[in-house]
């Protein structure tokens, strides 16, 4: 096993980041903020797109972290992680059964439905995360016990390459790939799940924990930052001139998540600021946001808005409701602490 990396980790700015991006993720939802379509798509699919990945990476390395004292880290992290999807799944369960009949889903098929929610797309549009996220650990977990890093790297590169069809799928319209694509989205939705989307973030957590004071992350850390995000911007643009399905796949969002998180997790900038409570908000703005997103959509429903005025509206509606639930959350959670420490 790996000692601990003598770099300092930098959990403050994590912290931060983890905090932008879980309101990016709110602004996501919100459909749409600015009238102007590049604008509108440098917020959705630019800045919103870094979220799950740098979720993902974060909570890799972080596990990685504490296999150096605990083997069984990942599977205790598994069993706390399956309970709060669980708790989640329970309190959405009333907006999965709402579209359900929306939907005009025959009873007999409501249970396949139910267990379809559960176990890959979330009983809400953000749930998707937790099956994707657990697959996906496990997945590279016995990837790692059974191959060379270079072996699983390719593997976990090309199953992000073929779930990049989605992305691209504009330009692969006389491809024979699109065949394919078109078949598994039959019966499978989205591209976006723990087989194609998750392994290659989680495999870079590994890599950001194992190679922590190995020239690749030491060396320029910041330049290779602004590198990676350029290349992510030409990405952009590449993708807004002729877009496909949907935007979740960039080929550069890979090397960007990754510098991005080293540059986050060793920079000085904050270094001795105590942001622990953002982190609490940003668990708590990805937890429970779709609930005042669906309320404020549903209050305004009749109101005579543009569209990006309704998600600017709803969007301000969600962050301030949401940050009072979080306020709670984080009062919940230091009482918890106290308790534990008493």
């Amino acid at each position: 096993m790996k000692a601990q990396p003598s770099n300092p980790i930098n959990y403050a700015m994590i912290s931060l980041c983890q905090y932008i991006l879980a309101i990016f993720v709110i602004l996501l939802h919100a459909q749409r903020i600015f009238s102007n379509d590049i604008l509108h798509f440098i917020q959705k699919s630019i800045f919103s797109r870094m979220a799950v990945p740098f979720f993902m990476i974060c909570t890799s390395f972080f596990i990685r972290a504490k296999e150096v004292s605990n083997q069984g880290a990942l599977d205790s992290y598994l069993k706390k992680s399956l309970k709060t999807y669980l708790s989640l799944s329970l309190l959405y369960l009333p907006y999965a059964s709402f579209y359900f009949v929306k939907w005009h889903i025959p009873l007999p098929s409501l249970p396949l439905a139910f267990c379809t929610a559960l176990l890959y797309l979330g009983m809400c549009y953000h749930l998707w995360y937790f099956p994707a996220l657990f697959f996906g650990l496990k997945l590279t977990d016995i990837f790692s016990k059974r191959y060379r890093r270079k072996t699983v790297l390719l593997i976990c590169l090309l199953l992000y390459i073929i779930g990049a069809i989605e992305t691209y799928s504009a330009y692969l319209k006389t491809s024979p790939l699109i065949s394919f694509y078109v078949l598994y989205k039959k019966y499978f939705f989205t591209t976006r799940n723990g087989l194609f989307y998750a392994p290659i973030f989680i495999f870079l957590g590994r890599v950001a924990f194992d190679y922590r004071n190995k020239a690749l992350l030491t060396a320029s850390p910041f330049a290779k930052l602004l590198i990676s995000f350029a290349l992510f911007l030409m990405e952009g643009s590449l993708i807004y001139i002729n877009q496909g399905d949907d935007k979740n796949f960039m080929l550069a969002l890979v090397p960007f998540t990754l510098f991005l998180f080293n540059w986050v997790s060793r920079t000085h900038l904050f270094q001795h600021k105590n942001w622990h409570q953002l982190k609490l908000y940003s668990v708590a703005y990805f937890f429970f946001h779709p609930i005042f997103i669906n309320f404020a959509f549903y209050m305004i429903k009749d109101f005579p808005l543009q569209k990006w005025e309704r998600g600017l509206y709803v969007s301000l509606f969600a962050l301030g409701f949401t940050h009072a639930i979080a306020l709670l959350y984080q009062f919940i959670q230091s009482q918890k602490m106290t308790r534990v420490v008493s």
